[in-house]
């Protein structure tokens, strides 16, 4: 009898280690899927940003004077100032890209000197792609940023 019962366990004891790489296996697997699947949908927000934000947002080889709307670091530093959490974040930057009104305006300074950003009519899943993208990163800031801070502070 209990020759048979370790038969037993040596013929399950293979299956079972099967069993648990396979399990540990799918573990790793669903993972690296999820972390994929971020990194395309970063890559995506990214790619929607440069397309479509970054000829009037941009300030790469522009002063500040050659701007026509503030830089990317500037709108995304009031937008967090203005927000408690990301989804917060999401919700009023997503809405200003979709309906800029005056009475809306988070950024009064720059809306005075530059006007209300125009009604774009861009597809709600870009506009929700590139707010993503802009909440997970870090915008560079413009040489001449904190010069312009302080000129508005007086």
């Amino acid at each position: 009898m209990y020759r048979k019962s370790t038969l037993s366990i040596i013929r399950v004891f293979p299956k079972l280690i099967l069993f648990i790489l396979i399990l540990v296996s799918c573990e790793n697997t669903n993972s690296t899927i999820t972390k994929t699947i971020d990194s395309n949908a970063e890559s995506i927000g990214k790619i929607q940003f440069e397309q479509k934000c970054i000829a009037c947002h941009g300030f790469e080889n522009k002063t500040e004077e050659e701007m026509i709307a503030p830089p990317m670091y500037a709108v995304k530093r009031r937008y967090m100032k203005a927000s408690k959490n990301k989804d917060e974040f999401i919700n009023l930057m997503s809405n200003w890209v979709k309906n800029p009104q005056q009475e809306k305006v988070l950024m009064r300074d720059a809306a005075i000197e530059k006007g209300v950003m125009p009604h774009l009519n861009y597809d709600e899943k870009d506009i929700m792609q590139i707010v993503n993208y802009l909440y997970e990163t870090e915008m560079t800031k413009p040489e001449w940023f904190d010069a312009h801070q302080q000129s508005h502070q007086k």
